[in-house]
């Protein structure tokens, strides 16, 4: 769990101000609610897990959504995690990109993350696959670093990868 958290931080991470240093409320601010109690550690995660997607073979002109797992997500009310999706749904706060892909020896890259906004993004298979070949086997990279608030947690600021396959078949 992170420590030394900072309501500066925390402003920034969920979108309600461009910096760390501008003055920030817990609770209409970061919360985005006052009327219940809000804590700094409702914001906070494990760190970042995994990833998930619907579905890891992916055909010609096909999208698919991937899905960033994270640490100790509570859905109860004054939990650790609980708040977490305000972090989640901020621009910013997670980075993608494509790796490219091998087989047959042939390298391509024909996929494309539509957005890069937050813990789910959609892929778009773009067009067809080269070379004549039946599958492409490639890489999207992500990364979770939300400014500051959850630094210290499993995979912070950590560059992961997801394989997939890119197919010529439906």
């Amino acid at each position: 769990m992170p420590s030394n958290l900072s309501l500066g931080a925390l402003g920034r991470a969920t979108g309600a101000n461009g910096d760390s240093t501008s003055e920030t409320t817990l609770g209409s601010d970061c919360a985005g609610d006052t009327s219940t109690p809000v804590k700094m550690s409702e914001f906070i995660t494990g760190g970042l897990s995994g990833v998930s997607m619907d579905d890891l073979t992916l055909a010609n002109d096909q999208t698919t959504n991937f899905y960033l797992e994270f640490l100790d997500l509570s859905g109860t009310p004054g939990e650790p995690g609980y708040r977490f999706n305000r972090i989640g749904t901020t621009a910013g706060n997670f980075t993608y990109g494509r790796l490219q892909g091998i087989y047959g020896g042939h390298w391509a890259h024909h996929f494309e993350p539509v957005s890069d906004l937050d813990w789910t993004v959609q892929i778009n298979a773009d067009g067809s696959i080269p070379f004549i070949q039946s599958a492409i086997y490639c890489r999207v990279s992500y990364k979770f670093y939300d400014h500051g608030y959850n630094n210290g947690t499993t995979n912070y600021n950590t560059a992961l990868q997801q394989a997939f396959w890119r197919s010529t078949y439906g």
